[in-house]
């Protein structure tokens, strides 16, 4: 129910100047560090579009996590905060940016970007930006963004697990392509956090508890 109440909210108060439109979705499973699933259906982005603007509706299980706004340009990916738009994460720079809200993995206060890297799917290339998100001194993710503004992977070393955007509608990305950019990111040595933040701590103790959460 808390579901539909924030959806109608939304069509509601976007009424006033042009109707949102269900445009887009995303659903991330949940896997462990040998690849193995954990949970389905983890977490799930609703984005209804209004003038240049996404509104997305973060789900989990039958209860919304978050809603927020967000917009981005070749600069970067900007997110409302108070009533401003600000920018959460550059795509030009590695200085970390500072922000309102925290709502892991997909909002921390603070981001800094790491490098980008160039695949190319059955003739198509897509740009995957990493970042490095933490809302804490202890707690961090990586995060991937293709083609700018879609975040499809986010990574915890803490729990050596990570979640995965393995259905999407709505977005210039096929399903059939997003799962060979899976395998190429999660098998990229050079790439992706897990390869070389295991070889920085080789012996890095991990709290039972994070076992079982992400």
């Amino acid at each position: 129910m808390k579901v539909y109440i924030v959806i109608f909210i939304l069509i509601l108060s976007g009424c006033r100047e042009q109707p949102y439109s269900y445009t887009k979705q995303m659903i991330f499973n949940w896997y462990n560090g040998n690849d193995s699933l954990i949970k389905t259906n983890a977490f799930k982005l609703d984005i209804y579009t209004n003038k240049g603007f996404d509104s997305i509706i973060a789900i989990t299980g039958d209860t919304v996590y978050f809603t927020l706004k967000q917009t981005f340009d070749s600069s970067g990916i900007y997110r409302s905060c108070n009533n401003e738009m600000i920018k959460t994460h550059s795509l030009k720079d590695s200085l970390k940016t500072e922000y309102c809200k925290n709502y892991p993995p997909f909002i921390n206060a603070n981001v800094s970007y790491r490098g980008k890297k160039v695949y190319l799917i059955n003739n198509k290339q897509y740009t995957v930006y990493h970042f490095i998100e933490s809302f804490s001194n202890h707690t961090s993710y990586d995060s991937y963004f293709v083609n700018e503004g879609i975040p499809f992977c986010y990574y915890s070393f803490d729990s050596d697990s990570y979640i995965f955007c393995d259905t999407i509608k709505g977005y210039d990305l096929s399903e059939g392509d997003l799962g060979q950019l899976k395998i190429k990111l999660l098998t990229d040595t050079s790439f992706f956090a897990r390869y070389f933040l295991q070889k920085n701590y080789p012996n890095y103790h991990r709290p039972k508890a994070l076992y079982n959460q992400f």
